[in-house]
């Protein structure tokens, strides 16, 4: 259990039910203060764009912004009896690497002294499998030769970036996130390692770490696990999972037409090359065969165990390849 003093920061990881958390739970203004958010219901990137969760250069300016708003949530907080909870799974996405995360725990302690972090993990074949559906929407995280030079920008897509680009298959796209990890594309699934980079600086007692498997498969442990860490009750947790809207088809079509890059016809090409899979399954669902299940527990398998052992939990009965 956090001390409900502490100021807790929520990293992620992408794809592991954050943005449910965000909007129905640390959005919930009787409990915590932390996620300013936009008239349409959206979290703000405020810490984002000061360079909290974003590896650019931060200047002196840059982190006292950080210092302030820190001190007038915790003014607010203390004067409400409240939680400050601040989250972005920027922290851990796709474009900030695992070496970036030491850079990431030193700005967190440096901003906030009493802090600590907690991150919802999910075990590596299934994490990648909804990364490619859903960059295949977003395709700039599935095309050929950006997933290393890609560079985080508020700035509208300009024309060039509109131009269709051929769409990695999935399996070429697996093997290439883990032969470029060192780089940054898939580095950040090394949990052990993520776990020790903010453990390091933090210690060990200042993080903690959840499983979306609980949180699909037994919300009701996984509410009274994280109800414990944020110091309020679990049933407002559970409440807030229970909130969240099935994902139906024609939601992630709506999703597909609002994707800034399309093939000029309206339909994105994954679409068209998967049509009957699309229609006849109910969804893209790429399959992990035995090559890359080798593949992905030789990448990690190894660093799975260290980690099944610090935590003292079964990764393996939750999925993970050791």
């Amino acid at each position: 259990m956090s001390n409900s003093k502490e100021i807790l920061f929520h990293i992620g990881m992408p794809r592991t039910g954050t943005t449910t958390l965000q909007r129905n739970l640390f959005q919930n203004t009787d409990y915590f203060v932390g996620m300013p958010v936009h008239q349409d219901g959206k979290p703000d990137r405020f810490w984002r764009q000061a360079g909290l969760a974003i590896c650019k250069p931060t200047s002196p300016p840059g982190i006292q912004c950080v210092k302030n708003k820190i001190k007038t949530l915790e003014e607010n907080a203390e004067a409400e009896n409240k939680r400050i909870v601040i989250s972005d799974e920027m922290f851990t996405s796709l474009g900030s690497p695992l070496y970036f995360q030491e850079i990431y725990a030193n700005r967190i302690k440096a901003v906030a002294g009493n802090s600590a972090v907690f991150l919802v993990i999910r075990n590596q074949q299934e994490i990648i499998k909804s990364r490619y559906r859903q960059h295949k929407v977003w395709r700039q995280w599935a095309t050929i030769g950006l997933p290393i030079g890609y560079q985080y920008t508020d700035k509208k897509p300009s024309l060039f970036k509109l131009i269709p680009k051929k769409v990695i298959r999935f399996d070429r796209w697996l093997k290439y996130g883990i032969a470029t990890q060192d780089h940054n594309w898939f580095s950040n699934l090394n949990y052990y390692q993520l776990y020790k980079s903010y453990c390091d600086i933090l210690g060990s007692d200042k993080v903690f770490v959840l499983f979306f498997e609980d949180m699909v498969k037994n919300p009701e442990y996984f509410s009274r696990q994280l109800g414990d860490i944020l110091s309020v009750d679990h049933n407002v947790v559970l409440k807030a999972l229970k909130d969240k809207k099935n994902t139906s088809k024609g939601n992630y079509l709506k999703r597909i037409r609002k994707s800034p890059v399309n093939n000029g016809l309206g339909i994105p090409n994954f679409i068209r090359l998967n049509y009957h899979q699309f229609i006849g399954k109910g969804g893209l669902d790429p399959s992990v065969d035995g090559e890359l299940r080798e593949l992905i527990q030789s990448t990690w398998g190894s660093d799975n165990k260290k980690l099944s052992r610090e935590l003292g939990v079964d990764l393996e009965a939750k999925g993970y390849l050791l």
